[in-house]
């Protein structure tokens, strides 16, 4: 019980420390600007439309298949 009090006692002494080193590094994360997210949502869409459509299409083949073979 003593050495969960004391690793409790060490966090919460710990937490300035914790708090500090996280502001500093995120400091150092380098955001995207505003064209960047844009680009980067576009190409995502365009990404997801493109293998929305194949398996789309691959469906209605396997669709046709199965329908041909079964009758």
């Amino acid at each position: 019980m003593n050495e969960q009090r004391g690793g409790i006692i060490a966090g919460i002494l710990g937490l300035p420390d914790y708090i500090r080193e996280s502001v500093a590094e995120l400091k150092k994360v380098a955001f995207p600007t505003k064209r960047e997210t844009v680009q980067a949502a576009l190409a995502t869409f365009v990404i997801i439309a493109f293998f929305s459509i194949c398996i789309f299409l691959f469906d209605l083949i396997c669709q046709w298949l199965i329908t041909l073979l079964i009758g």
